[in-house]
């Protein structure tokens, strides 16, 4: 059997977030961001580039069509391709934002991740490319000002 889940998201303070990453983030020219995008970069060139389509794209956030089958960060458990790896690759600005966890002693970080869907789930996710933007967006997430639809087909 085949299930197809999937997303939509209404933001519903998108003025707020815009306002609130006026300053532009300077994380991506540090030498740590550097290194990581480049092995990411390493990474996805041994998996053949991933194809993710850009809903909405301003200076402070994206909205991306995630595809099924695709994981949002990595887990520490596996290596495999990702959103945040190509986030990483595509949009630089986006691999100092967000917050990092931590799971059996090893940091993952999540560039732009504000939320995230799970492997089976395609649709709509919303990414900071500043951390500005990603601090708004989250509190927004937390305070369930953002509209969220899920479509099952089973």
């Amino acid at each position: 059997m085949r299930q197809i889940i999937s997303f939509k998201l209404e933001l519903t303070n998108l003025e707020a977030v815009r306002g609130a990453s006026e300053a532009c983030d300077q994380a991506v020219h540090s030498s740590t961001a550097r290194e990581q995008t480049s092995e990411a970069t390493k990474k996805c060139a041994k998996r053949g580039n991933l194809d993710i389509e850009i809903l909405y794209k301003d200076r402070d956030l994206l909205v991306i069509n995630k595809p099924a089958g695709l994981i949002t960060h990595p887990d520490g458990r596996t290596d495999e391709a990702s959103v945040s790896e190509w986030l990483s690759i595509k949009y630089p600005e986006t691999v100092g934002v967000g917050e990092p966890f931590e799971r059996d002693g090893l940091v993952i970080k999540k560039p732009g991740i504000v939320h995230r869907l799970d492997r089976e789930t395609s649709g709509a996710m919303v990414v900071a490319r500043s951390q500005k933007a990603f601090l708004n967006l989250k509190e927004q997430f937390q305070n369930r000002e953002v509209r969220k639809l899920y479509h099952t087909f089973i």
